[in-house]
C-alpha cells in the first residue's frame, strides 16, 4: 500500500495533509485560497461556459482550475472543522460537509464537460448536499455562527447549483 501511494507524490502529501491534525500548512494554503475564492468560482464558471461552448481547448486549464478549486473546498471544510472542535457537532460537521459537497460537484460539473463517465451520479450528489446546506443555512444556530460568511457562502450555492441546473441545456 505504501509503495502505491508514494508512486503519486502530490496525492500522499494532500492525503497526510487532510488527514493530519496538525493544520499549520493547512492554515497556510486555505488562508492564501481565501483571497481568491469566490474570483476562483468566478474563474472556474467562465472557464465552464467557454467549454461548453467549444470555443477553446481548454481541457489541461479546466483540469487544473477544477482541481485547485476543489482542493480550496476540502481543505476549507476540513480546517473549519478542525477550529470549530470544540463547538457541537452540527456546526462542526457544517463545513466539513459543505466543502465535500462543492467538490464533489466541481469535479460533477467537469466531468458532464469533459464527457467522462459518471458525471450524473457526482452531479447529484453534489446537487443534493448542497440543497441540504443551504436548508441547513436557515437554522438559526449555524446561521449565527457563520454569518460573516453567508455571502460566500450563497454565492457557492447559486454558481454551482445554477451550473448543474444549466448542464441539460447543453
Amino acid at each position: 500500500m505504501e509503495y502505491i501511494l508514494s508512486a503519486y507524490p502530490m496525492q500522499t502529501y494532500l492525503h497526510k495533509l487532510i488527514a493530519s491534525s496538525n493544520n499549520s500548512q493547512m492554515e497556510k494554503i486555505v488562508l492564501h485560497l481565501n483571497k481568491y475564492g469566490s474570483l476562483l468560482l468566478l474563474f472556474w464558471a467562465i472557464l465552464v461556459a467557454i467549454s461548453f461552448e467549444d470555443l477553446f481547448p481548454l481541457g489541461p486549464a479546466f483540469l487544473i482550475v477544477s482541481g485547485v478549486l476543489s482542493i480550496y473546498y476540502l481543505l476549507k471544510g476540513r480546517y473549519d472543522q478542525f477550529a470549530l472542535a470544540h463547538e457541537k457537532v452540527y456546526l462542526r460537521m457544517f463545513p466539513s460537509l459543505f466543502g465535500n459537497f462543492s467538490s464533489i460537484a466541481v469535479f460533477g460539473v467537469f466531468f458532464r464537460a469533459m464527457n467522462y463517465p459518471g458525471s450524473s451520479v457526482m452531479l447529484n450528489v453534489g446537487a443534493i448536499g448542497l440543497v441540504v446546506c443551504a436548508i441547513a443555512l436557515f437554522y438559526p444556530p449555524i446561521q449565527n455562527h457563520f454569518q460573516p460568511y453567508l455571502k460566500k457562502f450563497y454565492l457557492r450555492i447559486v454558481v454551482l447549483v445554477m451550473l448543474i441546473a444549466a448542464l441539460p441545456l447543453y
